[in-house]
Formats: C-alpha cells, structure tokens, sequence
C-alpha cells in the first residue's frame, strides 16, 4: 500500500476527495506553566461542514509558527474569513508561540493550487512553494501555468508582504513537492518534472514519465544551479533538507532507475526508497537506496546540526539500512533511519502491527532528538507503551532521542480519521503540529470537534 503522501503526489491531491474549508475556529490557550512532557500548550481547529487540512508547519526563530493548506470554500484563520476562487486554493497563516493570529493569506487562480510546502529563513521570511494552475498573484503579478500545472516559489516579508515569486513549467506537468532554506538565505526545491522547464539555467527535460528536478536560486530569486535525475519510469521526490553547511538531502520513491552522479540506483521491483545528499553546488555526495520487491515508501528526511540524515516513512516488504533487515508486520509500518553526513548507517528502528501506520513528516532539534508525526491504524509501540487507534486512523506523535531512544510518544483521536501532516520544533523544543482529523479529538486542552467533515488543526506540545 501506498504511503498517502506519496499517493497524494501521484494521484495529485485536487482530483480526490473534493476540500471545502471551514470559516470557523476553536482554539485552546496555552499553558506554559513548566508543562510536562508532551503537556498541551495550544491547540486550534479551523473549518465548518466541509473540508480543509493542514498541511506544512515552520518555526521562526522567534518562535512563531507558520502553517500552510489547502481549501475551497471559505476559511477563517483569526483574520476574517478566506474564499476560494479556484477549485482548490492554498492557505498560509503564522501565528504567534501563543497562538494568536498574525497575519493570513489565500493563493489561487482559475484551477486547483495544491502540495503547499514552506520553509522559513534566520530572518524569519517565509518560502511558498508547490503547484499552481491557472493565474495566481502571490503579489507580484500574476503568474500563469502554462498548461497541465506549473511549479512555483514565493517568498514574503516576516510580516507577509511579497518580496518575489516565480513559475516554472510548461504545457506538462511540474511541481515542487519541497522546500528548504539554507543559513544565507538560499532557497533550494525539488519536486516532480514532466516534459520541460527552466529554472534560469537552461531547459531540463524528463527522460519520460515523470522525473526528480532541484534547483536552487538566491535570496533574490536568482538562480544558482539546478539538476534533473530519473528514466524512462517514475520517480517521486517528496522531501528535502539543509545543513549547516549548505548541503542539501533529497528523499523519495522510485521505479526504474535514477542516477545522482554517483551510479545508477535501480528499484528492485515497486516502489524503493532513494536517499541522496548533494553539495552546496549541487554536486553528488553520496546516494542509496533501500527496499525490495514490495512498496518501501519515504516520505521525509531532515537533518541534525552535524548534518547527519534522519528519514523517515511507511513501508511494506523488508527493509535494510546495513543494520539488519526491518520487516514490516502486516500492511505498511513506520520506519525511521538515521546515518551520518557521509551518509554511514547509524540507526534504525520499525513501528507497527500487522494494520496501517506511517510516519508523514519529521523534524530535529537542536538536541538531536528526532520527532515524528503521521497516522495509525490498530496499534504502535514507540518504546513507551503500546499506543492504540480508537477507530480508522489516529494522529500520533513521537519523541525519541539522537540514538532513536525512545522519549515519549502520544496518540489523539476518536473512531473517525485524524493524521499529522507536518511537525516542526521552536528554539525551546516544543513540538508543532499541523493536520486534519474528522470527528473530535483531545490535545489536553478542550476537545476539538469538526464541524462536519474534515478540519484542519493546529497543536503545540512540550518537550
């Protein structure tokens, strides 16, 4: 079975299950009294009788959190409602440590907007990136795909004002699936590539299907380098990170083949795994790949301030990192893995019964400890407890130390469907979430329950 990311990617979110957002929200103030671990300090619902989810999550340095989505209809983030004009329009919001609004603003044109991911720089200006279709002003004039939906990054002002924005693309389809930013400002993407686009330094073309692309420009918007990897076959990036050093890891899901200057990497059968780690001038610095004839699906990578690689996902079949081989016990478990910068094993540990669970997003601190979120279906064990679902699927969070240790670990949810979608940590490592849940579900603060279908959340918990 297919992670739900990587699905979502693949199927291209606008064309499942219609999303209507919701103008109305219920949030629960923060309690910063020496909270114990994973204590609730806030938590926020957004949505009405229809749908909207949550989908990335940044933290500035100042501790404010920025939150993007999608929706249709209308939504209310704390500064009057947002409508959508499209089909499907993107959302972005940041609020403040205690969660009060700041500031909001809808994205859309004349299609369907979707896979919004974001990054935020030290000076606290924020990165949009994604898939855009029709004509859509990010406040620097409109941009317009130029057929089956384009590629596009923005940028904006601490406070929201627009500093650039940019399209890439042409009558096939190409989007960015993530963004990272590095210490000077730096933006680096990557995403999916069909047919051609240039990103200022000449035409890349997908060999067939759809193929990887990365590139990265300046803190104008200039660009630096860019790089085309994949064949004839499919290849999904779906996560990027940047270290220290301005080195850049890419992660996803392939079949066939793909070479990112080191050798070809071939797929054993479904889906593999690739994890690669580029130089600052896009330059290969070492590349795997993990899997075997079942579906092995990544879904996210990040890294410490050593630079070494956490990934993390849902997988089916075995698994081996040079640890010994990982089994998953039924339908598709979670994995995570951590190597060095040289990209030399370190790791790894399994999560996960013979039901559904799968790692959607994850994130370090300044610590090193490694903190995941996704969804579960049946039951998990994270090293402090079995954690069971209520029902469908269940959000779940969980803390584990630099040498995967486990810290703690919580479940949230009724019998309906709630998933984390992205996680993110502030400079006191408090941990942020964003997602959707249908049904009601309990933080630690008051419930939350949606208005109808599904809603869009928002938490923040201790350390």
């Amino acid at each position: 079975m297919l992670n739900r990311r990587i699905a979502a990617h693949l199927l291209m979110l606008m064309t499942a299950a219609c999303l209507v957002a919701g103008c109305s929200d219920d949030s629960t103030a923060p309690d910063d009294n020496d909270p114990a671990p994973a204590a609730h300090l806030w938590s926020a619902r957004f949505g009405d009788a229809d749908t909207q989810m949550g989908y990335a999550i940044a933290v500035d340095a100042a501790g404010n959190m920025i939150v993007a989505g999608v929706f249709e209809g209308a939504i209310d983030l704390g500064g009057g409602p947002l409508t959508c004009v499209s089909d499907i329009d993107v959302f972005i919001a940041k609020f403040g440590p205690d969660g009060a609004h700041l500031w909001s603003r809808r994205f859309g044109g004349t299609g369907s907007q979707s896979f919004p991911a974001i990054a935020v720089d030290d000076a606290g200006q924020v990165f949009l990136a994604g898939m855009l279709h029709g004509a859509v002003d990010f406040g620097g004039g409109v941009l317009v795909d130029a057929g089956d939906g384009d590629a596009f990054v923005a940028k904006f002002t601490p406070n929201g004002a627009h500093i650039w924005s940019r399209r890439f693309g042409d009558a096939n389809q190409q989007y960015v699936s993530a963004v990272g930013v590095d210490d000077s400002g730096r933006v680096i993407i990557t995403g999916l590539l069909s047919g051609t686009a240039d990103f200022g330094g000449g035409p890349l073309t997908s060999a067939g299907d759809k193929d990887i692309f990365v590139a990265k420009f300046d803190a104008n918007g200039a660009h630096l380098w860019s790089r085309r990897m994949g064949d004839t076959n499919l290849q999904v990036p779906t996560s990027i990170a940047v270290d220290h050093s301005g080195q850049v890891a890419i992660a996803g899901a392939f079949i066939g083949s793909v070479d990112f200057g080191g050798g070809a990497l071939t797929s054993a059968g479904d889906y593999d795994i690739f994890l690669a780690k580029l130089g600052s001038a896009g330059e290969h610095l070492w590349s795997r790949r993990f899997g075997d004839a079942g579906t092995q699906v990544t879904v996210v990578t990040a890294v410490d301030e050593l630079g070494n690689v956490i990934l993390a996902g849902g997988f089916d079949g075995s698994m081996d990192f040079d640890g010994g081989a990982l089994v998953s016990a039924g339908n598709t478990d979670i994995f995570v893995a951590k190597f060095g910068s040289g990209g030399d094993y370190l790791w790894r540990a399994r999560y996960g019964d013979a039901d559904y669970q799968s790692a959607e997003a994850v994130t370090v601190d300044a610590l090193g400890n490694v903190i995941i979120t996704g969804a579960m279906r049946g039951s998990a064990d994270f090293g402090g407890g079995l954690l069971t679902s209520a029902g469908q699927e269940d959000l779940f969070v969980a803390r584990m130390g630099s040498d995967g240790a486990p810290v703690w670990s919580r479940r949230f949810g009724d019998t309906a469907i709630q998933s984390g979608y992205g996680v993110a940590v502030d400079a006191s490592e408090n941990v942020c979430v964003t997602g959707l849940f249908l049904g009601s579900i309990d933080f630690g603060g008051v419930v939350l329950t949606s208005a109808g279908s599904l809603d869009a959340c928002v938490v923040k918990l201790a350390p």
